[in-house]
């Protein structure tokens, strides 16, 4: 039995009563946004969310470290390649850098989870690819997730309470980067989806708390970290490093030092990506077969 699965609280009665409650309420939710039709497919979704009460998340969780420097003219994302499941039981490598239409995107946090039928992939390609203005297409992709999410939190609340104080509740559970340059203006996005608390009987609400760039936050340089940054962070506070290094050097040894002092969660090979007017160009490209 996993560490995780180890940690969840036997469901007794009037809690499994609650679940049931409040799931049929999520499903109602559903019905009225999306159009149940018949008896079955009511069905199929209380099987899926019941489905939540014996396994637990299989996305990958915060192994991640994530650096992005802006500046009204370049983006440079970099990002190491290791993940794993919540619970440590799986471990592999990937490419976290990636292009969906004009964008260049990447992510922490909860990304997916298959028995939800959540893909973060999915929802962002499935936004970047309607055909308007980026900040409409920022607002959908936003709208698409907060339900999926926030069924997947409620279900990591009901399974393993003690990892949702800990890891979720009051915090920013995923956390999505966007760069692109429209018409001309090197802009940036961050999404931080935040896990509310919720009285019993009520689903977990989700907020976004959101930054642009150009805009307040970001001036003459604004660098964002992300995931496991600890170590990252000294280098990223260092203003000589970028002066003297360059920005995509700068980033690479952020995340260098992350990966040498916290191997257990962080990992190479590094990906760094530029964005300017000109489009994308792959400094190191890690795992990430774009050319």
């Amino acid at each position: 039995m996993s560490r995780l699965r180890s940690s969840l609280q036997p469901i007794v009665p009037h809690r499994l009563v609650w679940w049931l409650r409040s799931s049929l309420r999520g499903v109602l939710h559903y019905e009225a946004n999306f159009g149940f039709r018949t008896l079955a497919s009511l069905a199929q979704r209380l099987l899926a969310l019941g489905g939540g009460l014996l396994g637990m998340i299989a996305g990958p969780a915060g192994a991640t470290t994530l650096v992005a420097a802006w500046t009204p003219t370049t983006t440079v994302i970099g990002a190491d390649s290791f993940t794993h499941t919540l619970d440590d039981e799986k471990q592999w490598s990937k490419c976290k850098i990636r292009r969906a239409g004009p964008v260049l995107w990447t992510a922490t946090g909860i990304l997916g989870n298959p028995e939800f039928n959540f893909s973060l992939d999915r929802l962002v390609d499935e936004a970047m690819s309607r055909p308007e203005r980026l900040d409409a297409r920022i607002k959908a992709f936003e709208a698409a997730l907060v339900v999926p999410l926030s069924e997947v939190v409620e279900n990591i609340r009901v399974e393993n309470p003690s990892w949702y104080v800990r890891r979720a509740k009051g915090l920013a559970v995923t956390r999505v980067i966007f760069s692109a340059n429209e018409d001309g203006v090197n802009r940036f996005w961050t999404r931080e989806f935040v896990a509310k608390s919720a009285p019993v009987g009520r689903w977990v609400n989700i907020s976004v708390k959101r930054t642009d760039c150009p805009g307040p936050a970001c001036q003459h340089r604004r660098v964002f970290l992300l995931g496991q940054y600890d170590y990252a962070r000294k280098i990223a506070d260092d203003a000589a490093t970028w002066e003297q290094n360059g920005t995509a050097e700068a980033v690479r040894r952020a995340i260098e030092a992350e990966i040498e002092n916290n191997p257990r969660h962080v990992g190479p090979p590094i990906a760094i990506a530029e964005m300017t007017k000109d489009g994308v160009k792959w400094i190191e490209k890690g795992l990430c077969g774009e050319k």
